[in-house]
């Protein structure tokens, strides 16, 4: 049921009510009493991280990448930001093992004071890369900064005039750091919301118009289940990544008519243990 429906329903309105009001102070409660302060006590751990990595069951992986999984992206072209590692590096590697080229794009250095994972470097970038290359894919290295759209917009237009076209946009980059709210600077809420939101749709806005010229386009936006269920002191990327679900939907509904479709990839999951997940690019 949407939103909208749910506001029209004043029975259904008194009913969230009510819940908010009983079963959300009982849950607060009973955390407080029992595992509140376990909670509390658990760190955020930087990354990256010294495994062992938390693995999957085999049943809920596609496993190692490999070629030949059945898509379609033989002769498409690829551009995935935040791809110096981690998801980024993964996804890029995964479109390149099944034909895609890829233009991997990264800042490639310091972002913020406010991010837990150590900066990615211009030697990852390059390993990204090579990993690609090594699939038989044209592979390149672009250094932006997402935050700035005239980086991503000469990026967009150097890709197409080296590429001669840009058929998907993984927009992936992100950082993330771990403030309660009382205690938060300014620069810890507003690089956040800047990289990650304000980034995204600078993305979006960079390369959307190389598709629409097109008529054709796939946009791809990562957001995350900390954006559905909030965070304990994690308030500044929740937010950031709930605002991309709004930006997917609204460039959805106007990039349609273009044949551009743009969806959201909502990773993790209730223990947030994807931030320490193996990416196997053998």
């Amino acid at each position: 049921m949407s939103d909208t429906q749910n506001s029209d329903n004043p029975s259904m309105s008194s009913r969230r009510s009510a819940l908010a009001l009983g079963g959300g102070i009982a849950a607060l409660l009973a955390s407080i009493t029992s595992g509140g302060a376990a909670f509390a006590a658990e760190k955020p751990v930087a990354e990256p991280v010294d495994g062992p990595y938390p693995e999957p069951p085999h049943e809920k992986t596609a496993g190692p990448i490999k070629p030949g999984r059945g898509s379609t992206l033989n002769g498409k072209v690829a551009v995935v930001t935040g791809a110096a590692r981690g998801i980024g590096r993964a996804i890029a590697v995964e479109y390149a093992a099944n034909g895609a080229d890829v233009i991997a794009l990264d800042i490639a250095g310091p972002v913020s004071p406010t991010a837990d994972a150590a900066p990615a470097t211009r030697q990852e970038l390059e390993e990204t890369v090579t990993m690609i290359r090594d699939f038989g894919r044209r592979g390149e290295a672009v250094v932006a900064d997402i935050r700035k759209i005239s980086e991503l917009r000469a990026a967009a237009h150097h890709v197409e005039k080296i590429y001669g076209k840009i058929d998907c946009v993984v927009a992936n980059a992100a950082i993330q750091g771990w403030k309660p709210l009382l205690e938060m600077a300014d620069d810890d809420w507003q690089d956040q919301i800047e990289n990650n939101l304000t980034g995204t749709a600078n993305t979006v806005r960079a390369f959307a118009p190389k598709m629409v010229a097109r008529n054709y386009g796939r946009l791809i936006l990562l957001s995350s289940m900390q954006r559905r269920m909030g965070t304990m002191t994690g308030a500044a990327y929740s937010a950031s990544k709930w605002g991309i679900l709004g930006l997917m939907k609204s460039a959805a509904l106007e990039f349609g008519r273009y044949n551009i479709t743009c969806n959201a990839i909502l990773r993790g999951g209730p223990h947030f243990s994807d931030r320490a997940i193996s990416y196997h690019l053998a």
